[in-house]
């Protein structure tokens, strides 16, 4: 798995935003509550890490 350690220096902190929940929605799930996140950690854990390698993958 590739790294971006040789841009980002240790003490910096990197945010992605993959689309997380653009994929959850494609599975069916409702994310019309302000806490969906929340929700769906506490209701369907298992349901978000399949969605990771999704965004997470190199783009070709």
């Amino acid at each position: 798995m590739a790294t971006v350690a040789f841009a980002v220096p240790d003490d910096t902190v990197l945010v992605s935003d993959g689309g997380l929940a653009t994929e959850l929605e494609a599975r069916g799930h409702d994310l019309s509550d302000p806490l969906w996140s929340a929700r769906l950690l506490v209701a369907a854990s298992a349901e978000i890490e399949p969605c990771t390698p999704r965004f997470a993958a190199p783009v070709p």
